[in-house]
């Protein structure tokens, strides 16, 4: 254990993962012949499962556990399952077997192939009961496999993968990038590129392509990488030659994308201006209009309703935005499309799922439509639904519509410039909001 803490990598794992450092401390210790303790095999777990896990980062950390310790590892696919007892009766000494996780971890619709294999698994689990060999897997959620596994003495021990924090993301990206790529920008904010690495590149494939394109990227242009390098790698995708195509109508894409910017502006007080507006076409969209990162990351999963409605007032803001700037013939037909999906997505979760009416923050509630959908009572395709949603979305269209006529020199500015350079920053909407917006809200 001494050795151990010395080592920078089971730092690093403290900090990135505590529960797994914890873990790891008690194995090697029970690997270690010269150490004397009351802690048994047993009581460590012999069945491991690791909830939320990024696959490919839990495999390198079984190996390099495997590695200092001088534990055997195994790696068993779901078609090799049957040799799974043979592997183990010639298994000596402390034994990690990873084994894929599949239709024999479900708790449903079970084939018989995967009957078979939950059986085996089970039976491998109550044979290796206090020896030095422990099985483990990944699963999405414990509560979600089968719950025969969820016993004493089988996966009796499980961890939850800890999501990745922006400091310590940021910090080995640009670890493993070397300093002498990196420009001042990625250097000065990094919790803002700690932010980003952690929406769009938080499995290590992910995190792997990105560095690997971008080291390209610097060779290729003889120059360092900064933010915004990063934030087109987010928003295109690793692939080469996607932003270069052009589109036939760039003012129709301006004005929609100069929508979102102004909307999603305007609901923060101005306070949380957008990282990057683009219509520079890549190869799924014509143009793109990305929120602020740090925002965005501190909204977490656990949103308010207030939040929601932003959200979906943001994603008819485009469409409206044409409207204004356009007039309503001259409305592009099909780009506002996967919009109104995402925002009619929006708006049946809350109505179907979460008890929220059309009316709910406006007039007084109380609790009118706290019937939602249960299998066997109330379907999601219910009439009721659909009207209550129709209407939500009309309410959130017509606020967005005053937002944006409210702020229609904004809106013209941020379509004219996107014409004019493509692409704005940042800094370039933030300049914008102070020349218009703020003297505006100081004379008043």
């Amino acid at each position: 254990m001494k050795n151990l803490t010395k080592k920078i990598e089971f730092l690093k794992l403290r900090e990135r993962q505590p529960a797994l450092a914890q873990w790891l401390t008690e194995f090697s210790s029970l690997c270690d012949p010269f150490n004397k303790q009351d802690l048994s095999w047993g009581l460590l777990g012999n069945g491991l499962m690791i909830e939320a896990a990024d696959k490919d980062a839990y495999l390198d950390f079984l190996k390099w556990v495997s590695d200092i310790t001088g534990a055997k590892f195994i790696e068993v696919q779901q078609d090799s399952l049957q040799s799974l007892k043979d592997l183990i009766s010639k298994a000596d000494g402390p034994t990690i077997i990873f084994i894929e996780s599949g239709g024999w971890l479900e708790a449903e619709n079970p084939s018989e192939e995967d009957l078979s294999n939950k059986k085996l698994v089970s039976e491998v689990l109550d044979l290796i009961n206090g020896t030095s060999k422990v099985i483990t897997s990944i699963c999405s959620s414990f509560g979600e496999i089968a719950e025969a596994f969820r016993y004493q003495n089988k996966f009796d021990r499980h961890i939850l993968w800890a999501s990745p924090k922006p400091n310590f993301h940021a910090s080995d990206f640009l670890e493993q990038l070397s300093a002498d790529i990196v420009s001042d920008d990625l250097l000065n904010d990094q919790h803002r590129l700690g932010c980003i690495l952690c929406l769009d590149f938080a499995s290590k494939r992910r995190f792997g392509m990105l560095e690997k394109t971008l080291k390209r990227v610097a060779f290729r242009e003889k120059r360092k990488i900064g933010l915004q390098d990063v934030l087109q790698v987010a928003i295109n995708g690793t692939g080469e030659g996607l932003s270069f195509q052009d589109y036939p109508d760039p003012e129709q894409i301006a004005a929609h994308e100069a929508g979102h910017a102004v909307v999603a502006m305007a609901e923060s007080g101005f306070e949380n201006i957008p990282d990057w507006v683009s219509i520079i076409p890549s190869k799924d969209m014509a143009g793109v209009m990305v929120q602020d990162y740090r925002h965005i990351y501190r909204g977490g999963l656990f949103r308010s309703f207030s939040q929601v409605r932003i959200a979906i007032r943001i994603d008819l803001a485009g469409r409206v935005a044409e409207e204004l700037i356009l007039g309503e013939l001259n409305v592009g037909a099909d780009c506002a499309n996967s919009d109104l999906k995402e925002a009619t997505w929006k708006v049946f979760n809350l109505m179907t799922k979460n008890g929220f009416s059309s009316n709910y923050g406006i007039n007084e509630y109380d609790g009118d439509s706290l019937l939602v959908v249960a299998n066997g009572c109330f379907e999601s395709h219910s009439e009721d639904y659909r009207i209550e949603a129709k209407k939500f979305i009309q309410m959130q269209y017509r606020a967005v519509k005053l937002i944006l006529s409210k702020n229609k020199k904004l809106l013209l500015a941020i379509k004219d410039g996107l014409l004019e350079k493509r692409l704005l920053l940042k800094s370039d909407l933030d300049g914008l909001v102070k020349h218009m917006v703020i003297p505006e809200k100081i004379a008043a």
